[in-house]
C-alpha cells in the first residue's frame, strides 16, 4: 500500500494530526471477506481512524502484534478502499465513482470512522454536483438499509428530495405513491417538511452546501470544509 502523510481530522477536528505519525509501531493482521484474506496494517493507524479497532486492540487478547482480527462479512474491495483512505491516500480510490463513495461511507459507519465518513460524504456530494444528478429511489432504499437513524447521509438524501419537490414543484402525493421509499425515509421527509416549510423560498441545493453541515463533528468544532 502506497502511503503519504496527509492531514486527517480526528473525531474532534481541533485534534487533527499527521497520519504519517501513526505509520509506525506494531503491525497487526486483519482477515477480510469470506476468503479471510489477510491484511497486515499498522495498529496505530487503525486505532486512530476507527473506534471499532481501537476498542478491539485495547483488549488484552489483541495486545500481540501477531494477533488476528476477522471481518468476515466485509467485502475485500470495500476494505481496501477504507484502508487507502485511512492511510491518507484517498486519491488512490476513485471516489468519483459514487458507488465506491457510498460503500466507503457504509463501512466507515460500521467501523466508527468519522474522518472517513466525512471523506465519503464529500465525495458523494461532489459526484452528484459534478454530474448534475440526484439520488435515485433505489439509492435511497439501499442507503437506508445500510445506515443508522442519525446518519449524515440520510440527512443529505432527505434534503435532496425536499429541495427537488419544492423547487420543481412536484406533487408530493404522486412522488411518494406506492412502496418505493422506505418508511423511515418518509418519516424523515415529513419531519423535515414541518421544519423547513417556512424557509422554502430560500432553499440551498444540498449538493452545493458547505460540507461541514454533513460532517460528523459538532457544529462548534473547526472544519476544513
Amino acid at each position: 500500500l502506497s502511503t503519504t502523510p496527509a492531514q486527517f481530522r480526528n473525531t474532534n477536528p481541533r485534534k487533527s494530526i499527521e497520519i504519517g505519525e501513526c505509520i509506525t509501531g506494531t503491525m497487526v493482521t486483519v482477515t477480510v471477506g469470506s476468503d479471510l484474506e489477510p491484511k497486515t496494517l499498522h495498529m496505530n493507524v487503525l486505532c486512530h481512524q476507527s473506534e471499532f479497532f481501537k476498542s478491539k486492540y485495547e483488549q488484552h487478547e489483541y495486545a500481540s502484534g501477531i494477533s488476528k482480527l476477522s471481518l468476515k462479512n466485509v467485502k475485500t474491495s470495500a476494505f481496501q478502499n477504507w484502508t487507502a483512505c485511512a492511510y491518507g491516500n484517498s486519491f488512490a480510490v476513485s471516489l468519483i465513482d459514487v458507488d465506491k463513495a457510498y460503500q466507503l461511507y457504509y463501512l466507515a459507519s460500521d467501523l466508527k470512522s468519522p474522518n472517513l465518513q466525512d471523506t465519503a460524504m464529500d465525495a458523494i456530494r461532489k459526484a452528484y454536483r459534478d454530474e448534475g444528478q440526484w439520488p435515485s429511489q433505489r439509492r435511497i432504499n439501499t442507503t437506508y438499509q445500510n445506515t443508522r437513524t442519525d446518519s449524515t447521509v440520510r440527512r443529505f438524501l432527505t434534503q435532496c428530495v425536499y429541495f427537488r419537490l419544492v423547487k420543481e414543484k412536484i406533487n408530493a402525493n404522486n412522488y411518494f405513491g406506492g412502496d418505493d421509499f422506505p418508511r423511515e425515509f418518509v418519516r424523515d421527509y415529513v419531519g423535515m417538511n414541518q421544519k423547513m416549510i417556512q424557509f422554502s423560498e430560500n432553499l440551498v441545493d444540498p449538493r452545493c452546501k458547505e460540507g461541514c453541515e454533513f460532517h460528523m463533528h459538532a457544529a462548534a468544532d473547526l472544519c476544513n470544509a
